[in-house]
């Protein structure tokens, strides 16, 4: 296996900063006409994920331990600084609260499941967008599992992907139909996983360059948005939508290229470079726009405002101080008793 790192492509930061860019506009806008933009701003992150997992674990076969330590790095530091802070804010003001169950399984990445009578939705502290996080970091040891299995039984990995999809398909027509299905269903890691899992599939795939196909990336994009415009409540923007946006995300290449460089644009690419920050941070901000104690623009400027300073302040010289000491510790020389055996499984 490989542990070279994925090539860096402009227009795909760009995607992640309209995406962004999107959940804001759908927190902030307080207008009820762009409200779904911020369900599609996930999915956008969804489909992006998906066929960025797709090419490391399926096309490069990165080694899982690079996997693993890399979305570690990425993810962690930032998480737990934005949860102790939430956690110490509930100390502050009288009207969040958390129990420390909640603080553990919020960590743990399992807070859209436990505690079940208050689930992430139901925290009176802002931590109710991790369920997007949590259905990543579910997905991301599914997919690692995938590999690996798809790799001893010697089958192609995209049918195990479709296989997943299937599943998470029937779940949502199994909660569909249940008169008492739990709470906010539709962000469960078995139902809203189907856009990263449909975005590897595609990603496993050999992709096309044929510039016929230029116009169907434009067509599925606006697809999928009429699915979260317009069906959001109907369970067709969990499949159909996420089938439209793995097509769209992995065909990018084949779009015109005045729309690639709109999407690579330094403005996109900021958003998409601190989205990560800006998503963490812009929710307690949401938090209290809805509470009427904040003015949206200046809620939306503060989101903003801390999840920079977050991504330059923290974010990035921690993942580049840990990714750091972790390739350190990757080019030592291995101990002679492991070397042929590591050599040969690389």
């Amino acid at each position: 296996m490989t542990s070279r790192a994925p090539l860096h492509i402009p227009y795909l930061d760009g995607w992640r900063g309209l995406a962004i860019v999107f959940v804001l506009i759908g927190h902030f806008s307080r207008t009820p006409v762009f409200g779904w933009l911020g369900w599609f701003g996930v999915a956008l992150f969804f489909a992006l994920s998906g066929r960025l997992m797709g090419e490391l674990l399926f096309v490069k076969r990165v080694r899982l331990g690079e996997f693993f330590v890399r979305r570690a790095t990425r993810v962690l530091p930032t998480f737990w600084l934005f949860i102790a802070t939430m956690a110490l804010a509930t100390l502050a003001l009288p009207d969040w609260h958390a129990s420390g169950e909640q603080v553990l399984t919020t960590l743990a990445f399992l807070s859209t499941y436990f505690p079940p009578e208050a689930s992430t939705q139901h925290h009176a502290w802002p931590v109710g967008h991790i369920w997007s996080l949590n259905v990543e970091e579910h997905t991301y040891v599914w997919l690692a599992g995938c590999a690996v299995l798809a790799r001893v039984l010697r089958i192609p990995a995209q049918w195990l992907l479709l296989a997943t999809f299937a599943l998470g398909l029937a779940c949502m027509l199994h909660y569909m139909g249940l008169a008492d299905a739990p709470a906010h269903w539709q962000w469960r890691t078995e139902v809203a996983s189907m856009a990263i899992v449909a975005s590897a599939a595609v990603r496993c795939l050999p992709l096309l360059r044929s510039r016929a196909l230029a116009p169907l990336p434009l067509l599925a994009c606006a697809l999928a948005a009429v699915c979260y415009a317009s069906y959001l409540h109907k369970g067709v923007h969990l499949w159909l939508a996420s089938l439209c946006l793995a097509f769209a995300v992995n065909y990018l290449h084949v779009t015109p290229a005045r729309l690639l460089q709109l999407l690579a644009s330094p403005w996109l690419r900021w958003f998409g470079r601190c989205s990560f920050s800006l998503y963490l941070w812009q929710q307690p901000f949401f938090a209290a726009v809805n509470a009427g104690a904040l003015h949206p623009v200046l809620g939306l400027l503060g989101g903003v405002s801390v999840g920079a300073l977050s991504f330059y302040l923290f974010e990035d010289p921690a993942r580049r101080y840990l990714n750091g000491k972790w390739a350190q510790r990757a080019a030592r020389p291995l101990p002679a008793e492991v070397n042929d055996e590591e050599r040969a499984a690389g």
